[in-house]
C-alpha cells in the first residue's frame, strides 16, 4: 500500500503565491513549492494529497478532517489557521478580516466576534479531530498557525491550553520570517523549505 501525506490548511498549506500558485490570486491546485510537498519528499512518501485551499476557517479544516478517508499507514499534517476566520456551511462558506467591509463578514465581527470564543473553538476542534485520528490509529500532527498577521500570535504555552484539550500543537509558519510569495502576501519558497525542514526533523524525534 502507498504511503501517503496528508495535509490540511488553508493558503499557507496550499501555497498560495509561489510562483506555480499565483494568477492574480490562487491558482487551480496546490502548489508544489507548499511545505507538504517538500515534507513529502523529505519523508519519501510515494503521494502528496494536499486537502488545502485559501481562506478557510478551522470549523472547515475540522469538517474535511473528519470525512477524509483515511488508510491505515496514512500520516496527517493538521496546519491549523487563523482564529478570526468563521463560516457557516451551505449559507456563508467564507468569513474572515479581508471580507469585513459588508456583508455577513461585517455582520459576524460587529455581533458576534469574541477573541476567547474563537481560541476555545479551535482547541475544541482541534481536539476532536485528535481524538479521531487516534482512535483510528493514524499517525498525525497538529500545527498551528503562528506569526503577528491576523491572529496568528505566538505558539500557545501550556498555559494556556485547557486541561481537556490534550493537542500537543507544533509551532508553524510565521508569515513574517525569511521571504515572501509573488503576492507579497504569503509565506514564500524559502519559508516553506524551512519549515518544512523543521517538521521533519521533529517527526523523526518522535
Amino acid at each position: 500500500m502507498n504511503k501517503r501525506l496528508i495535509a490540511f490548511g488553508c493558503s499557507n498549506t496550499y501555497g498560495e503565491g509561489l510562483e506555480d500558485c499565483w494568477i492574480k490570486g490562487p491558482g487551480p491546485k496546490p502548489s508544489k513549492f507548499a511545505w507538504p510537498s517538500v515534507l513529502g519528499t523529505l519523508l519519501e512518501v510515494d503521494e502528496v494529497i494536499n486537502v488545502s485551499a485559501p481562506g478557510i476557517s478551522n470549523k472547515r479544516i475540522w469538517r474535511d478532517a473528519l470525512n477524509f478517508d483515511y488508510r491505515d499507514n496514512d500520516i496527517v499534517f493538521l496546519h491549523w489557521t487563523f482564529v478570526d476566520r468563521d463560516c457557516f456551511f451551505d449559507i456563508v462558506p467564507k468569513i474572515g478580516p479581508w471580507l469585513a467591509k459588508n456583508g455577513p463578514s461585517k455582520i459576524y465581527y460587529r455581533y458576534f466576534w469574541s477573541n476567547l470564543d474563537r481560541h476555545y473553538d479551535l482547541f475544541n476542534r482541534a481536539d476532536h479531530v485528535d481524538r479521531y485520528l487516534t482512535s483510528k490509529k493514524i499517525k498525525h500532527y497538529n500545527i498551528q498557525t503562528t506569526g503577528s498577521n491576523s491572529m496568528g500570535g505566538d505558539p500557545y504555552t501550556p498555559e494556556e491550553i485547557p486541561n481537556w484539550c490534550e493537542v500537543d500543537f507544533l509551532p508553524g509558519i510565521n508569515l513574517f520570517n525569511r521571504d515572501r510569495a509573488l503576492d507579497e502576501m504569503h509565506p514564500g519558497p524559502l519559508t516553506h523549505k524551512t519549515f518544512a525542514n523543521n517538521v521533519f526533523n521533529i517527526v523523526k524525534e518522535k
